[in-house]
C-alpha cells in the first residue's frame, strides 16, 4: 500500500524509500515595486500607471506621480474666440483627453483624494493661500472660495494641489522635495489636460474655473523658476507660454465679463478693479530720466510712442509712494502684473529682437519684481532677468542699468 501524503513510500521490494521533495516554484524577484507595496512588504505586480494593490486600496501609486516635467503648453488655454476650435499643432495636447463632461462634473467619483492630496489641500488652506497676494481680501478669496469651486471642477482643484506641492518643494530637501515636485507636475499636467479640452466649448459656467486655473498656471510657471536664456516675457523659443496664457485670460474676461463680474469672482474683480482705478504713475525720478533719454534717443524712431506708452504703463506698476521719490509700500502682484496686460505685441516683439530701449524698460520692471521677492514664487527672477539684459546691452546703454542694479543689489559677475 502506497503512501500519498507521507515522507516515505513503499519500494518494489517492500522496503521504505524516501519520497522526492516537491521543489518550490521559482519566481522572479524585483526591486522595482511601487513605494506603497514596498512599505507594506507585499508583492507588487508593477502595473502602470497604477498597480493592482494601490488600485484595490484606493491609494495613489508612486507610478502615477513619477511623471516628467509637463509637456503640454499652457498657451493652449488662450482662446481666440468663444466658438473657435484649436487648429495649430500646439493648441491641443497630444495625449488622450478624458471626456470633458466627466472632468467638470461635480461628482467626486472623478477625483478620488488620497492622504497626500488631503495634506496638500490642508497646506494650501493654512499656508499657500496666504502667499499668493498681500491683499487680505484676496487671501481669503484664495483660501475659501477657490477650493469650493475646485470641488465642483476637479481640474481647478488639481491646480490648487499643484500650487501647494510646489510651495512645499521650497521647504523640503532630498527625497521629500522630489516627491512633492512629482506631485506638482502630476496635478499640473492632469489639470491642464482637462482645462485645455474645455476651451473650445467655454461658456458662462466654465469661464470662472478656467480663469482661475489660468491664474494658477502663471504662478506655477513663475514658481518653477527661471532658466538660462529666459527673459520672463520671452525666451529662445519665442514669446513665453505663460504670457500667452496670461493674455488668454484677458480674452476669457472680454468674452464673459458680465457673467464673471456677477459670479463667484465678484470679490476678486471688485478688489482688483478698485486697486487699478486708484493707481497713478509713480513719481520716480529715475523713470522720468529714462523717459527723457528715450524721447531724445528715439525721436526719429517710429516706435517712439510705443516705447513711451510702455514706460508710462510701467510707472503705474510701482506702488504709490507716501513721499515723492520713494517707494514706501510693497507692490501688489495683482497691480504690478497689470503691465503684462498693457504692453503691446509690438513691444514684446522688440524685446525678442533684443532692442536696447525695450530691454532697458524691462530692466526697470526688475525693480518691481524685486519688490515682490518676498513671494516665494518670484524669488530669483529679478536678479536673473537683470543678468540676461546686461549681457545683451552694449556699453553705451549699460549706464542706464545703474539704478535697477543698485535697487536690486546686483553686480555683474
Amino acid at each position: 500500500m502506497s503512501s500519498t501524503h507521507g515522507d516515505v513510500g513503499t519500494g518494489s521490494d517492500g522496503g521504505n524509500v524516501p519520497a522526492k521533495k516537491i521543489s518550490r516554484k521559482s519566481h522572479r524577484k524585483s526591486r522595482n515595486g511601487c513605494d506603497n507595496c514596498k512599505k507594506r512588504k507585499i508583492k507588487c505586480d508593477e502595473r502602470k500607471p497604477q498597480c493592482t494593490n494601490c488600485e484595490r486600496h484606493t491609494s495613489q501609486c508612486s507610478y502615477s506621480v513619477n511623471v516628467s516635467r509637463p509637456q503640454h503648453s499652457p498657451a493652449a488655454l488662450a482662446p481666440t474666440s468663444q466658438t473657435s476650435t484649436p487648429t495649430a499643432a500646439g493648441d491641443t495636447p497630444t495625449s488622450s483627453v478624458h471626456d470633458p463632461e466627466l472632468l467638470v462634473s461635480p461628482s467626486q467619483d472623478h477625483l478620488s483624494l488620497n492622504i497626500m492630496d488631503l495634506e496638500l489641500l490642508h497646506h494650501f488652506d493654512t499656508s499657500t493661500s496666504y502667499t499668493l497676494s498681500n491683499v487680505p481680501g484676496l487671501q481669503t478669496f484664495f483660501r475659501v472660495v477657490i477650493p469650493q469651486i475646485g470641488f465642483q471642477y476637479p481640474f481647478l482643484l488639481h491646480g490648487v494641489l499643484a500650487m501647494s506641492s510646489l510651495h512645499l518643494t521650497k521647504y523640503r530637501q532630498g527625497d521629500a522635495q522630489t516627491r512633492y515636485m512629482n506631485q506638482a507636475h502630476y496635478h499640473y499636467e492632469t489639470g491642464l489636460r482637462a482645462a485645455t479640452s474645455l476651451i473650445p466649448t467655454i461658456n458662462s459656467e466654465t469661464a470662472v474655473p478656467l480663469y482661475l486655473f489660468g491664474s494658477f498656471c502663471s504662478l506655477i510657471t513663475l514658481g518653477l523658476g527661471p532658466k538660462p536664456g529666459d527673459f520672463l516675457l520671452f525666451g529662445n523659443e519665442g514669446v513665453a507660454e505663460w504670457l500667452l496664457l496670461f493674455r488668454g485670460m484677458r480674452s476669457i474676461v472680454d468674452m464673459n465679463y458680465e457673467a464673471l463680474r456677477h459670479s463667484e469672482l465678484a470679490p476678486m474683480f471688485q478688489i482688483s478693479i478698485q486697486n487699478i482705478q486708484n493707481e497713478r504713475p509713480a513719481n520716480i525720478e529715475h523713470i522720468n530720466e529714462l523717459r527723457e533719454m528715450i524721447a531724445e534717443t528715439a525721436k526719429a524712431d517710429p516706435d517712439l510712442e510705443m516705447y513711451l506708452s510702455s514706460l508710462d504703463a510701467l510707472a503705474k506698476s510701482f506702488p504709490t509712494e507716501a513721499i515723492p521719490g520713494t517707494r514706501a509700500t510693497q507692490a501688489s502682484p495683482q497691480v504690478a502684473f497689470v503691465w503684462f496686460y498693457r504692453v503691446s505685441d509690438t513691444f514684446v516683439q522688440r524685446l525678442q529682437e533684443r532692442r536696447p530701449l525695450a530691454l532697458l524698460i524691462l530692466s526697470y520692471f526688475c525693480v518691481v519684481l524685486n519688490d515682490l521677492s518676498s513671494f516665494w514664487w518670484m524669488k530669483g527672477w529679478a536678479q536673473h532677468l537683470l543678468n540676461e539684459i546686461y549681457s545683451c546691452i552694449n556699453k553705451d546703454f549699460q549706464i542706464w542699468l545703474r539704478w535697477p542694479m543698485s535697487e536690486i543689489g546686483w553686480i555683474p559677475a
